[in-house]
């Protein structure tokens, strides 16, 4: 049964059947409901690609991130695909494992499986642009979420987080902490590189000495941190804090800590940055630095739409660059230095 078919049936048009399915505010609550379930007493679904062949245009989105399980990018995604399904569209969600070579294998899938935009959360690894470039040539509208990519002309939605860093780094000095120890994200990102800076910055304007072996690579993830903090303090003094480049970083270097017996605050103080999900439930709650991941969702999904509509009216793209503001959120993960925390 097609569409036509269908909405005979059910006495409307073809629109208001589709209008119905894709939740459309101009179509009242009685009408939806109606050939709702009418379409589940026939069993009916409506058939997208014929509905795309017939508007010349594609409903489709790609959304592609750099890890599905790090739980800072599952919110946005949740934010993101809520918005669009509203919109009528529909997300292809593909994961590159923060490997490069994968990301433009899938942004190229997007391309032939003629999405109409994609959002992207860069990964980490890559050797070159040329998928991104690629988008450009095409004329394709994409944003991009987080990770900054030089030399890119899309729009982008990020966390100011040169201002993150200086302000996890300036809790800490103001605990007492000297000795600051930065678990430092992979080079080539942004998010990494703008915390860094932060975190120096925030030494020098405390009037505090920077020192090179204070920062050390501890890629993005839980193991990655788990890993250099085993490593760093079997030839290394202990500092008296960490500033860690995100959560999950945070959280393994914390179980690394819990196995060498160095207690959380008492011995050293931890900071993270995300504040994902589960930050406030550790065995020590996580001080960390929290982006607006609702925020984020919300402006990528709506640039992206209006980008779409822009281009399907045959409008210019007007590309627009927004930088949200990070708050510090203090638990139990940090206290003055010197000072015993009561259990």
């Amino acid at each position: 049964m097609n569409i036509y078919q269908f909405a005979k049936i059910c006495s409307v048009s073809s629109m208001t059947v589709s209008r119905a399915f894709h939740n459309a505010p101009d179509i009242s609550s009685a009408t939806r409901s109606r050939i709702l379930e009418t379409a589940r007493k026939y069993h009916y679904r409506p058939n997208i690609l014929a509905r795309n062949l017939a508007t010349q245009r594609s409903y489709l989105i790609g959304l592609v991130v750099p890890n599905i399980v790090q739980t800072f990018f599952p919110y946005i995604i949740r934010t993101i695909e809520n918005l669009v399904r509203k919109a009528g569209y529909n997300i292809i969600l593909c994961d590159s494992e923060e490997d490069g070579k994968l990301e433009k294998e899938q942004i190229r899938l997007l391309i032939d499986q003629h999405v109409g935009g994609l959002i992207i959360i860069p990964a980490a690894k890559r050797k070159d642009l040329h998928a991104f470039k690629e988008l450009e040539h095409n004329g394709i509208p994409f944003v991009i979420v987080d990770r900054k990519l030089d030399g890119i002309h899309s729009s982008f939605i990020g966390t100011n987080d040169h201002r993150g860093g200086f302000i996890a780094t300036q809790h800490l000095i103001k605990l007492g902490h000297q000795k600051i120890l930065h678990l430092r994200g992979p080079k080539g990102v942004s998010t990494a590189r703008e915390r860094m800076l932060g975190y120096r910055n925030a030494l020098a304007h405390y009037a505090m000495s920077f020192k090179s072996n204070m920062i050390i690579d501890a890629g993005f993830d839980e193991e990655d941190g788990y890993k250099t903090i085993k490593s760093f303090f079997k030839r290394a003094k202990k500092p008296t804090a960490i500033f860690a480049v995100n959560d999950p970083v945070a959280i393994g270097a914390m179980k690394a800590l819990e196995e060498l017996k160095i207690k959380i605050p008492d011995d050293i103080s931890i900071v993270g940055f995300a504040d994902i999900n589960y930050a406030s439930f550790l065995k020590v709650p996580l001080t960390t630095v929290s982006q607006p991941k609702q925020e984020i969702g919300e402006s990528a999904a709506k640039i992206i739409l209006n980008e779409i509509e822009g281009i399907n009216n045959k409008e210019k793209v007007k590309h627009r660059n927004i930088i949200l503001e990070p708050k510090l959120v203090v638990r139990n993960s940090t206290a003055k230095r010197g000072v015993n925390v009561e259990k």
